[in-house]
């Protein structure tokens, strides 16, 4: 080969390198238009160098340090050096009709240091700080993530520089956005944030107003709980920091580990007193007890020992044991833990899809950025229902073991009326065999049998209903009038009586107390009538007035006050006393209203002509 044809191809060779060397150099410019809202600067578009010492300023870099491609197999640019600060270099062009004002965005919230530089027309760099480091306030825009404003000349290509650093994991992919996409963005994602946070409220200020009323600690603990995963959740996606602590950015690298840890303590507690753990399985109780001390070792211990993915992966192991202890509670028959358990399934669920995109597997949306924040509220429906279904539980126990206290209350009464009854009973029986045995001893034979006639009639009847709280009112007036007959018999035909029953009154329809008017009759015979001379009468008059069935027993005897005065005691018969606490067994057993009124009647002289008792007794008659 002769040397000008070699000289020749050597010569292609140098520019073919150097073309090639200046290719990689210069990143492809970002070329704005009126066809696209916004452009993602990655791959072709930026190349970036590694800041080891993190103390390079923009003099120090600007065309004086090898910048290096972003390689196209990352799905990702990320910073695998979390000591280092890594810039970004990277041209745009503006070829958009009219625009000059647009938006450069950081998707990641939590990177501690973003610095820009625009180069001007003179050469010089217009810079802008900001970043998880700063004050909220020192932003261009209230916006949760890090974003400048980007003024692009028409016609022009701007250099720019990015300098970030962050001491966690982030993609260092910054986007420009129009303002219109910008905006039309943010405006769907603080709906949706605030859909969320206003279910969270809720269901905070729901509980919390159920634990005043209700006094039951495991609603504390589920307040205190949704309230750490709240601001938790909120440190994770910048509006904690936008809304809560803007002043205060020094929190941002704590209060994530902090709030988890509050969350999980007092998830512990609740699943502890919700699942009654200690009260079933004591084992269980001792591993709530381990978790814990685990957390309270782990948040002193955190950024010193354990680092921040070590410490995430024994939460999420931690909520497993939640999941598998509701598990086991269900299959021992507890049936509210069942909601418990599709709670963490579905938590468990929405993490794997928030999981899949954050490394890359999952296409990135709305859904997928904030599968967490739905899980957490599909968790918080589930575990309500469970609370709910747990309440109802308690008040199905609780009405059990009611009706069984009624029950044994209602035997109890029922014990204790017929107990009343058959003490009335011998009381009458010895008053009728000391008037058989007088008439017997008088030689009075034929009134003798007449009346053991009668009171056999009399006491064959007391015994057929002897057991029974309720009669018909038809047989308990026969009662009464065979009793009438009996005393007249007694008393020489001292006395008369009458018996008026209404007459829109069928005494067969209607169920009366047994062995109720007896002792009234006898007070108003024995007490009113006997001491008194003249003409002696007893009036028995019933009738049915608003559900109440009325008796009313008057007698014109002496008065309550003149038969106490010729009585050696002052308080009520022992017959009255046995009445009134029957009447009072009976409206608490059967809820029946009832009621009995003592009344002294006098003349127009104010002088006592009398007695009148009345004895009011709902029924189920209109």
């Amino acid at each position: 080969m002769d040397t000008p044809a070699l000289i020749k191809k050597v010569l292609i060779s140098a520019v073919t390198i150097l073309l090639s060397a200046s290719a990689y150099a210069a990143p492809v410019p970002i070329v704005l238009t009126n066809t696209s809202k916004e452009y993602y600067v990655v791959r072709k578009y930026a190349e970036y160098y590694e800041d080891q010492q993190r103390g390079k300023k923009i003099t120090e870099i600007a065309g004086k340090v090898p910048f290096k491609k972003i390689s196209e197999k990352d799905l990702d640019f990320t910073n695998n050096n979390l000591t280092s600060a890594y810039w970004l270099h990277f041209y745009v062009v503006n070829h958009t009709p009219d625009l000059t004002d647009f938006i450069i965005e950081m998707y990641d919230y939590d990177i501690n240091e973003v610095d820009l530089y625009i180069k001007d027309s003179k050469g010089s760099f217009i810079e802008k700080k900001s970043g998880l480091d700063f004050p909220f306030d020192t932003r261009d825009f209230a916006h949760k993530n890090i974003c400048f404003k980007l003024s692009i000349p028409l016609a022009d290509t701007t250099e720019v520089y990015m300098r970030l650093y962050s001491s966690s994991i982030n993609v260092f992919e910054p986007v420009i956005k129009t303002h219109e996409q910008f905006y039309a963005y943010s405006l769907k994602e603080y709906v949706l944030l605030g859909v969320f946070y206003g279910f969270m409220l809720l269901i905070i200020l729901y509980n919390f107003i159920s634990f005043l009323i209700l006094r039951v600690t495991h609603y504390l603990y589920y307040v205190i709980y949704a309230i750490g995963i709240l601001i938790y959740l909120m440190s994770k996606n910048g509006t904690g920091f936008q809304y809560l602590w803007p002043d205060f950015p020094q929190i941002n690298s704590h209060i994530d580990s902090l709030s988890l840890t509050v969350s999980i303590i007092f998830l512990s507690l609740f699943t502890m007193e919700f699942l009654q753990i200690k009260k079933q399985q004591l084992h269980l109780y001792k591993l709530f007890q381990c978790i814990i001390c685990l957390q309270v070792i782990g948040i002193v211990l955190h950024g010193i020992i354990c680092s921040t993915p070590i410490f995430t992966i024994f939460n999420i192991l931690f909520i497993q044991i939640f999941f598998w202890v509701g598990y086991n509670r269900y299959k021992k028959g507890l049936k509210s833990a069942l909601w418990f358990v599709f709670a963490f399934v579905f938590l468990n669920l929405f993490f794997l899809i928030f999981w899949l995109e954050y490394i890359n597997w999952l296409p990135s949306s709305i859904f997928t950025v904030y599968a967490l924040n739905i899980g957490v509220i599909v968790q918080f429906i589930f575990l309500s229902i469970s609370i709910t279904e747990s309440i109802k539980d308690s008040e199905r126990e609780k009405q059990k073991t009611t009706l069984e206290l009624i029950t044994t209350t209602e035997k109890n009464t029922s014990m204790r009326l017929i107990e009343l009854k058959r003490q009335m009973n011998p009381h009458f029986i010895f008053n009728a065999l000391n008037s058989i045995l007088e008439r017997i001893l008088s030689d009075k034979k034929e009134q003798a049998v007449d009346f053991l006639m009668r009171f056999s009639k009399l006491i064959r009847n007391t015994l057929h209903y002897s057991d029974q709280i309720f009669v018909p009112l038809s047989e308990e007036i026969v009662f009464i009038e065979n009793y009438l007959l009996l005393e007249q018999m007694r008393l020489g035909n001292s006395f008369c009586y009458t018996i008026d029953v209404a007459a829109d009154i069928h005494t067969d329809d209607y169920e009366f107390p047994s062995f109720i008017l007896q002792p009234f009759i006898e007070n108003a015979i024995w007490h009113g009538l006997r001491p008194k001379s003249g003409n002696k009468t007893i009036h028995l008059k019933i009738y049915h007035h608003n559900n109440i069935l009325h008796v009313q027993i008057m007698d014109n005897g002496v008065g309550r006050k003149a038969a106490q005065k010729k009585q050696t005691e002052t308080h009520e018969s022992k017959g009255i006393t046995l009445v009134r606490e029957r009447l009072s067994l009976i409206q608490f057993t059967y809820k029946l209203k009832t009621e009995l009124i003592l009344t002294d009647l006098y003349n127009d002289l104010n002088q006592a002509s009398g007695t009148m008792i009345h004895i009011k007794i709902e029924t189920g008659h209109e």
